[in-house]
């Protein structure tokens, strides 16, 4: 999964560093009419790094069941972070022997940081492993009442029913609150070979044999589909006595949710709606009333470990800037709801006199929606993702600076003055549609509003909801990030610098076809780009916090710092 450094060429000339697993590998379905893909930064992971301490782990991933944190785990299962790690690019996750009466399996799980809803596509690249635990990935609600299978396989089992076949699955829960005890799980599995033009067991292979892609699309409430190494799933079977039904495509359309074991009615499409966000889960776990593996083979790690190999997720967003369709994802303080991370954008009032937001030099960078069109970069914003992984980071690029609140003070007008993107600079992103956005200052705990009865009015952090005034008109300006239109400079120089890993910087100052080079702090040439403009972004993508040092023309060399 280790790959070599290498420069992307594209629409644009960017740096791509340890460049993320699945480039070159198409999503299997189109966003739809209008619509572009945009990857979700805060879900999808490369593993190409070696500690879970590191950022680009803690930042989306807790190393716990999220739902339940009371939860040990069902039947045999004990959920420790002991059985997890970061090896050679992979995240491994392992079971091992426990004994004793409070789970007899030692079983690894992760789960990301926050919850995510629809619409969004997501896909794994698994090996599962070769014991009798299943490979799990799946989602989950925080109250356990609704749950989506992606993958579910016993991937050891010696009876071939279980590891030549995987399941996809649904379930909608009525308990006795939530995560309470369970009155009925109404659900509807659905299995499927490795080789999908067959039918008997005898003419696919097991599934732990080899790496696999596993994907969901969930369009919408009603409207989930599955997808198996890049095509939608097919010639599935539901073996529940009495209802034995095949050909399946595995869709929620086709489901038929309803108690395995009891006699209960089929949900009505009302009520098989899934709404609730999830949390994305990659574990394995011990089954009650399955077989437990040996001592032996639980503690063998040539077979008690499920392998990942990375996991994207992408949202369908308008083209235009807007939002391609309902939902967002939520956590502990904010939200990035489907925010343009690494993009360039505009924000103007939604109402009022409708001007552009800008922000103002003579005024120390405050900001003021106080122009009728895009006049430079003043009314220029880059969309970054917080360091704290949960909301955004919103960077002027003609104040080369955070745009801030002044601590808790709702009366002092935002401003563009922050050098790093620290607790003043925190955003939520709330996408209100139609190209539309609302921001709350996270440290205010206000949203962001310009009065739309003042003309030429100031941005200040009073909205106590995302209404009229606190909404802005957004567009991504330059979407290819080849900025001719940023100011020239005669020096050359390297913003923002600390930088947060994962965030782009500007080498401004430069020429049309000069020769960037990255190296690390012991002469290593980490990578080559040319310049296509006299301002060129270079991607931190996947660098490791430290100091770096770019070099123009073998000539001149800048110290780059991230955090």
């Amino acid at each position: 999964m280790k790959k070599q450094l290498t420069v992307l060429f594209a629409v644009f000339f960017s740096l791509v560093l340890n460049a993320q697993d699945w480039i070159g590998i198409p999503l299997p379905i189109d966003p739809g009419a209008g619509n572009t893909w945009q990857i979700q930064n805060d879900y999808s992971d490369d593993f190409n790094y070696n500690s879970k301490s590191d950022s680009r782990f803690t930042s989306r991933w807790d190393d716990r069941y999220n739902p339940d944190r009371n939860f040990r785990g069902p039947g045999e299962t004990f959920w420790t972070s002991d059985n997890t790690r970061l090896r050679n690019g992979k995240l491994e996750i392992k079971a091992s022997y426990r004994g004793g009466n409070n789970g007899v399996v030692n079983c690894g799980v992760i789960s990301s940081k926050t919850k995510i809803r629809y619409p969004v596509f997501m896909e794994a690249r698994i090996k599962v492993s070769n014991i009798e635990n299943s490979s799990n990935f799946w989602m989950l609600d925080s109250g356990g009442f609704q749950e989506l299978d992606i993958l579910e396989v016993y991937g050891g089992s010696p009876d071939p029913f279980f590891s030549k076949q995987m399941s996809t699955n649904f379930h909608i829960f009525d308990r006795q609150g939530p995560n309470g005890p369970i009155n009925i799980d109404n659900t509807y599995q659905v299995f499927f070979k490795a080789n999908r033009n067959v039918t008997t067991l005898n003419g696919t292979p097991f599934w732990r044999d080899d790496y696999h892609r596993f994907g969901v699309y969930w369009r919408s409430p009603t409207d989930i589909t599955f997808y198996l190494d890049g095509v939608p799933v097919s010639n599935g079977e539901h073996y529940v006595p009495g209802r034995l039904a095949s050909n399946l495509d595995g869709s929620l359309a086709q489901a038929r949710l309803q108690s395995p074991t009891r006699n209960t009615s089929i949900l009505t499409e009302n009520q098989r709606r899934f709404t609730k966000e999830m949390f994305i889960i990659l574990d394995t776990e011990s089954h009650a009333g399955r077989p437990v593996s040996s001592q032996r083979d639980l503690n063998n790690n040539n077979r008690n470990t499920m392998f990942v190999d990375w996991v994207r997720v992408y949202r369908p967003v308008a083209s235009d800037g807007g939002n391609g369709g309902n939902g967002g994802n939520g956590g502990n303080g904010g939200n990035v709801d489907g925010a343009p991370i690494g993009s360039i954008i505009s924000l103007r009032k939604s109402g009022g006199d409708r001007k552009f937001v800008s922000a103002v030099t003579e005024l120390s960078n405050d900001l003021y929606a106080n122009k009728n069109n895009i006049e430079g970069d003043r009314q220029k914003f880059r969309v970054d993702r917080h360091r704290n992984g949960t909301s955004v980071a919103l960077y002027s690029l003609s104040a080369r600076r955070y745009i801030q609140s002044n601590n808790t003070n709702q009366n002092v007008i935002i401003r563009a003055r922050g050098n790093n993107d620290l607790n003043w600079e925190r955003f939520e992103w709330r996408n209100r549609g139609n190209g539309k956005v609302a921001l709350r200052s996270l440290r205010v705990n206000k949203w962001v509003q310009a009065a739309h009865n003042v003309n030429n009015s100031a941005l200040f952090p009073r909205g106590n909801n995302p209404l009229a005034w606190e909404t802005f008109d957004w567009k991504i300006e330059n979407d290819n990030k080849a900025f001719s239109g940023l100011s020239k400079s005669n020096v050359i120089n390297a913003y923002p610098n600390p930088v947060l890993g994962g965030n782009d910087i500007f080498v401004e100052g430069i020429n049309l076809g000069d020769t960037i080079k990255v190296y690390s702090t012991t002469g290593i040439v980490i990578g080559t780009l040319v310049a296509k403009n006299s301002t060129q972004v270079v991607q931190t993508s996947n660098l490791a916090s430290g100091i770096y040092f770019i070099q123009i023309n073998n000539n001149k060399t800048l110290k780059l710092v991230i955090n």
